[in-house]
């Protein structure tokens, strides 16, 4: 139950930066943990992070700095994951 909630969270996050879920799902391994694909204008994704790591703490891959051109968009993937 807590991780839908907090995928529930996440699709509000992604639903406020004006953008949408293209994928949800649990990874096909069981092992694996649950997978949101989202698409999000570019404007909108400083304060997705942002909201995104009130929730918990996130991982970002690639560059940290990362600043996309204000009229394009932000494809992101967030996998939610447990610590042992």
């Amino acid at each position: 139950p807590e991780a839908q909630e907090i995928s529930s969270d996440v699709i509000q996050l992604i639903k406020r930066a004006n953008g949408k879920v293209l994928s949800a799902g649990p990874a096909r391994d069981a092992n694996q943990p649950e997978t949101l694909l989202a698409e999000m204008p570019a404007t909108g994704y400083p304060s997705f992070l942002d909201q995104l790591r009130q929730l918990g703490e996130v991982e970002v891959n690639g560059d940290k700095e990362f600043s996309p051109a204000p009229d394009s968009k932000v494809r992101v993937s967030v996998t939610f994951g447990t610590r042992d």
